[in-house]
């Protein structure tokens, strides 16, 4: 298949094809060789060809598109609903990534990949977009007998209220306005907003905010399934609001009957809730353990002081 985005990549840019060649070389099988992940690329490609580095954005070709075009080179496809619980299988194998793709962004499909624990993300390559399905070699979880707050939050949660599926929207353009489409693209979020205010049975999209007073300050959107809640993707607006709302979150999920909260990709500051890497025979393990009943969260707001007296 990498022959085949080279050739796509030859066609579209018009471009000196002993470069290529050479390019395709070192992007298809030396970065394959080091086993190089998507973030990893990024340093790779900049520190390699700078010649390739120059002409890339003059043909209008930038480093999220390498990335992407690597991911979509080495990750197997999805062909219909039913191979969605194949994935562990269909990666069992491929060393260079944690995705299947497809370019399928219905309400179904994202449903199915989210009731396996499935992280739904995607992609643009061009003018396309992709759903990239993680199945991460690595989450980062918080099982709540080990869940952490961190102090200096306690000084600061007062007057404001946690809510639940308030403003789903306004969550979504505070995430694009901050960090840009990243991975949330337009299919992927009116995928995920049907999910939001449709009846589903598998799983719930949700959205979670912090208030003070009427201002939104931080907030996230994520899902649902069994009684095991995901974040997603968040982001704050004063300083120590993601702590608070984060903090205010993992205390409402362990009062309420869910049993571990799964933060995904592993990041440093995950830990200071108290979060362990797990591998898939880990989390999947502890996925299995778990009632097929789905959990829901409240409609009314919360007053979050009382939580960390």
């Amino acid at each position: 298949m990498g022959r085949l985005l080279l050739i796509i990549f030859l066609v579209k840019f018009k471009t000196n094809r002993y470069n290529l060649l050479a390019f395709s070389n070192k992007v298809f099988l030396t970065i394959r060789k080091i086993r190089l992940t998507s973030e990893e690329l990024l340093k790779f490609l900049i520190s390699s060809n700078h010649d390739i580095a120059k002409l890339i954005p003059e043909r209008g070709m930038d480093y999220e598109d390498l990335c992407s075009l690597y991911i979509l080179d080495c990750s197997p496809v999805i062909n219909s609903i039913d191979e969605i619980k194949l994935i562990p299988k269909k990666l069992a194998n491929v060393a260079e990534s944690e995705y299947c793709v497809t370019n399928d962004f219905s309400p179904a499909i994202i449903e199915e990949c989210c009731s396996y624990g499935f992280f739904p993300m995607a992609l643009k390559l061009w003018n396309s977009h992709f759903l990239t399905v993680k199945y991460h070699l690595y989450k980062s979880i918080v099982e709540f007998d080990t869940l952490h707050i961190p102090k200096s939050v306690r000084r600061y949660a007062k007057n404001m209220r946690l809510t639940f599926d308030k403003n789903f929207d306004l969550c979504i353009d505070n995430i694009h306005r901050i960090y840009g489409l990243n991975w949330l693209y337009p299919p992927l979020v009116e995928g995920l907003r049907a999910l939001h205010l449709g009846k589903t049975f598998k799983i719930g999209v949700h959205s979670v905010e912090l208030w003070e007073g009427d201002e939104l300050i931080a907030g996230e959107i994520g899902f649902i399934v069994r009684n095991v809640y995901t974040s997603l993707s968040g982001f704050y607006l004063k300083n120590c609001a993601g702590n608070i709302q984060m903090s205010a979150l993992g205390l409402f999920l362990k009062a309420n009957g869910f049993a571990y909260w799964d933060l995904g990709m592993p990041l440093p500051y995950k830990r200071k809730y108290g979060a362990v890497n797990m591998n898939r025979v880990e989390y999947e393990k502890l996925f299995d353990k778990t009632p097929l009943d789905l959990l829901k969260f409240p409609s009314d707001e919360i007053d979050i002081e009382s939580f960390f007296c």
